[in-house]
């Protein structure tokens, strides 16, 4: 008979996290004062046992745990149980390979590989559920998952669910009877049909079989397990894997790194963090010893490369550096896995957080939701047209208010209230980096954020402009001297004289850059091979070398006017713009088409010649396209680079 139903145990598996946790120490008590002490937990180092022992320790700090390696766990597996304290390492008599020969594989589950065995041995139970039926040889529900698996009756092997009760159960048992022990075992009734029925017909601690077994997670579930308060995850040791793809690719870098006429190693990765990452972890991989320099450019021209060789450093310079790329990658990983099996376990579903994608998410679902609630609503301005000069009115939310006004000013006079001049100066602009060029070639060109990068490579990889991917908009300092040089490309290649002055010291801060100077063109930009290249590459460079052209010109200068008139009781305004020097705008095309308005003196009057009402519409915020998010990230601070 037995002791649960299923019903039993459905509402056991319901239960609050805390209450199972009360239960489960309470048959720990039991079982161990039944014993009186004689106990010990069955240890495999995975989540669930590793939850058992912490529920049992709390009660008995002392208590022992034992562990079967059968040689087949992962090294992660090793190093976390050797830091256990109190845990005895057990090894079975037959190894894995001797096991399959002498018993069979274990195919597709237990359950499976159990019926196949026994039915080729002439079991009738075993064949009715692979054939489906019930006992009485009816068709039968329950039976229906293993007809499938009727196949493997004639398959050219031995098959056995015998490889788990060989290698863990059979050494477990010796060592405990050996030793006068009784077994906790972290095994749950929702794991299989066999481990349910055997919950359903002895509970939590079976005292009355042969082999008496406790087993107080039985009526836990998954969730629970990834639930119980064992956060923060963090590694017992940090282990880097190569993926199966880049596995020929790593075993040429460690040949190369061995050979006998190879005395020492230069690091030409990328200047910077992610670089020096790339190339500590191949060397240490690969156990190369060897002196190590380093090659630190930014540019891939040839005088470039030739000053970096000139100017090798010691690898041990960068070891901060390093230091900080690996802090960044394993700051990432505890991030990402603990949040993401916290909030997963909280809300029930798999829910990803990351340093990168969370924030991203929000912006993302932020901006929806204003999208979602926005209500347009209508405006109105009344604008007069007085002889050549064009004044408006502030805005009305009522449109009659608005009629109202503009009858009274129809063919009247508006009276100069005041004129305000001011001289203004707007600075040269910063050269490219990867997400400014990003933005602008989407909103004139209109590529995205992907053709421009691709674009950008693809000019990289001839050597036409300088690495893509840089978050700087400046050059070094010591590049001061060759901004001449440049400017002389890009001069040539937009068939455009070069500035009058070309101011060099606005482009160079190398406490602005980091990884990789600005976007610039380089010495190898001729004409004939900007004109021999592809239309979308030869749009991205020519917004390339025009940004060069503008950011080392000279200031745009202009002097605003402001008007404001006075007619029907209300004040309209008039703005004018008059360029005193044209600047830097003369390359970019992005002069203001404001026009200057006529010479006004205060207290004068203007006649109006028209009186309109002009209706508008407040607009929504815009749904992010890949270009304006990336813009965004960067707003926030949000740093993206792959350390892989």
């Amino acid at each position: 008979m037995n002791v649960y139903t299923r019903q039993d145990l459905s509402v056991m598996q319901a239960w609050p996290l805390e209450r199972k946790i009360r239960v489960t120490q309470a048959k720990i008590l039991e079982w161990y004062h039944h014993y009186g002490g004689k106990v010990a937990v069955s240890f495999s180092g995975g989540k669930d046992s590793t939850v058992l022992l912490d529920l049992a320790r709390r009660a008995f700090p002392d208590l022992p745990a034992v562990f079967v390696d059968t040689g087949l766990e992962y090294p992660e597996i090793r190093d976390f149980v050797k830091t256990v304290p109190n845990v005895t390492w057990l090894r079975p008599e037959m190894p894995f390979s001797k096991v399959l020969e002498t018993y069979g594989y274990p195919v597709v589950s237990k359950e499976v590989a159990r019926r196949v065995h026994y039915a080729r041995q002439g079991s009738s139970w075993a064949l009715r559920h692979l054939n489906g039926l019930n006992s009485d040889g009816t068709p039968s529900k329950f039976n229906t998952r293993y007809m499938k698996w009727r196949v493997l009756l004639d398959a050219p092997f031995l098959i056995s669910d015998r490889c788990c009760s060989v290698m863990k159960e059979r050494p477990l048992h010796k060592y405990a009877r050996a030793n006068g022990l009784h077994m906790i075992l972290g095994t749950m009734a929702s794991e299989s049909v066999r481990r349910q029925s055997a919950y359903l017909k002895n509970g939590c601690n079976a005292y009355d079989k042969r082999e008496p077994t406790s087993q107080p997670l039985a009526f836990w579930t998954e969730q629970d397990v990834l639930a119980y308060d064992d956060l923060p995850i963090v590694p017992f040791s940090w282990r880097w894997k190569i993926s199966r793809d880049k596995w020929t690719q790593f075993e040429i870098l460690k040949i190369l790194l061995h050979r006998e006429d190879v005395g020492s190693v230069i690091n030409a990765c990328d200047a910077g963090r992610e670089g020096e990452l790339i190339f500590r972890t191949v060397y240490c991989m690969a156990g190369c010893t060897k002196p190590m320099q380093r090659l630190w450019i930014s540019s891939m021209e040839d005088d470039a490369i030739r000053s970096g060789f000139q100017n090798l450093r010691p690898g041990s310079d960068y070891d901060g550096l390093h230091q900080s790329a690996l802090c960044r990658a394993k700051a990432d990983w505890l991030v990402g896995i603990n949040a993401t099996r916290l909030f997963s376990v909280l809300y029930h579903r798999t829910l990803n957080v990351g340093r990168v994608l969370s924030p991203t998410l929000a912006l993302l679902v932020q901006r929806e939701a204003e999208i979602g609630a926005f209500r347009a609503e209508p405006f109105y301005t009344v604008q007069l047209d007085c002889g050549g000069v064009s004044a408006v009115s502030e805005k009305f939310k009522d449109k009659a208010a608005a009629m109202q006004l503009a009858d009274a000013c129809a063919g009247q006079t508006a009276a100069v209230k005041c004129v305000e001049q001011k001289d203004r100066t707007e600075k040269p602009p910063a050269l490219y980096d990867l997400t400014t060029l990003q933005r602008d070639a989407n909103r004139i060109l209109g590529y995205t954020a992907q053709q421009t990068l691709d674009y950008l490579q693809a000019l990289y990889e001839k050597k036409l402009c300088t690495y893509p991917r840089t978050d700087a908009r400046y050059l070094t300092d010591d590049m001061q001297s060759s901004v001449a040089s440049y400017v002389a490309v890009a001069a040539e290649l937009c068939e455009t004289p070069q500035p009058e002055a070309i101011h060099a010291e606005q482009v160079c801060n190398s406490k602005k850059v980091s990884d990789h100077h600005a976007l610039l063109p380089t010495a190898s930009a001729t004409k004939s091979a900007f004109l021999d290249l592809p239309l979308g590459e030869r749009e991205v460079l020519r917004l390339v070398v025009k940004q060069l052209l503008c950011t080392v010109s000279d200031a745009h200068r202009y002097s605003e006017t402001t008007v404001t008139l006075l007619c029907g009781g209300q004040e309209f305004t008039a703005k004018g713009k008059t360029v005193l020097q044209i600047g830097w705008k003369q390359y970019s095309g992005n002069e203001s088409a404001e026009a200057p308005l006529p010479e006004l003196a205060e207290g004068s009057t203007l006649p109006v010649d028209a009186a309109s009402v002009k209706e508008g519409k407040t607009t929504p915020p815009k749904h992010y396209t890949d270009v304006i998010f990336c813009e965004r990230k960067e707003w926030i601070g949000i740093e993206e680079r792959s350390s892989a």
